[in-house]
């Protein structure tokens, strides 16, 4: 990431915090009919700021970048052509935690963000139906790529997705 700010102290009730990651896709990167790097890259982009996987909103991105970059007005030859995505994720309220602290200790200390429990949530039927198949992975064996693009040995990621 590129550009990232904490904002704890506004004097609000309620803390707030932003986190922004700007990246550039080249011209070329763009223009490929295969936008599987572009998509590679947002997809990246919104994992560094703790976004979910959103494919629809990926190609949104691409499909943006390619009408600016075409623009007649935009575009010259002589210069490196490419699309500045910016992804910038405002926080308004971060969860409250009630510590068990003794006065001795330095509360700063204790706080870890590790500790906040993640409440993982089974994949449904028809999300893990809609997983698309990817051939030649590995003899014998199917994967099934995510919306985010990634692959996975499909038995493992199914059995995983229903836990």
């Amino acid at each position: 990431m590129e550009d990232e700010a904490f904002l704890f102290n506004d004097n609000t009730e309620n803390p707030t915090t932003s986190i922004e990651n700007v990246a550039r896709i080249l011209y070329d990167t763009l223009m490929k009919s295969n936008n599987t790097q572009a998509q590679v890259a947002i997809q990246d982009m919104f994992d560094a700021v703790f976004l979910p996987s959103l494919s629809f909103l990926t190609d949104e991105i691409i499909d943006c970048g390619r009408k600016v970059v075409n623009n007649k007005e935009y575009y010259n030859s002589n210069e490196e052509v490419g699309v500045d995505v910016s992804i910038k994720v405002l926080v308004d309220e971060l969860p409250q935690f009630d510590l068990d602290y003794d006065d001795d200790i330095d509360v700063d200390d204790d706080y870890n963000m590790n500790d906040v429990p993640i409440r993982f949530v089974a994949a449904s039927e028809e999300s893990i139906e809609k997983l698309e198949k990817v051939q030649d992975v590995s003899i014998d064996l199917e994967a099934a790529k995510l919306p985010c693009t990634h692959a996975y040995h499909e038995e493992c990621i199914v059995e995983w997705l229903q836990s």
